[in-house]
């Protein structure tokens, strides 16, 4: 659903905050062999992190990437599709047609639009803090 920048940006964003938490700073380093990504990818994302105020950066030998509390807490998850992704990523067609919703729209318009809608208010309600704290994942 989401491209695949935009993915490892929230991946690299939980592993950030789970870091944070902890009162750490998360080397980059890390954050790439977490991911299993190219290195090089993985500074493009957390540069553009860092560019959109999502998370802190600090230079140095105990520097890194660092999410306060206050912030994950603003940090709603459709804010940060938008940034990777586009503002209305959650808003076009499922079959990627340009005029789904005019006279003709696809086979999976009238059910989709349901779903997008449903998509888009969960992805509001959600915070980076909630992703972090409430589930218990691997990443």
């Amino acid at each position: 659903m989401f491209s695949k920048t935009c993915e490892y940006a929230l991946r690299a964003l939980v592993i950030i905050a789970k870091g944070s938490l902890n009162g750490d700073y998360v080397k980059q380093k890390d954050i790439t062999r977490m991911l299993g990504s190219p290195e090089a990818f993985t500074a493009k994302v957390v540069q553009q992190l860092s560019k959109n105020s999502f998370v802190q950066a600090a230079k140095g030998p105990f520097g890194g990437y660092f999410i306060p509390v206050e912030i994950m807490k603003k940090l709603n998850v459709i804010e940060i599709v938008k940034v990777f992704d586009g503002a209305d990523t959650l808003n076009k067609c499922i079959l990627g047609l340009s005029e789904c919703p005019g006279k003709n729209p696809c086979a999976f318009h009238d059910k989709y639009v349901q779903i997008r809608e449903r998509l888009n208010k969960e992805l509001l309600n959600c915070s980076l803090y909630d992703v972090v704290v409430k589930n218990k994942s691997i990443i």
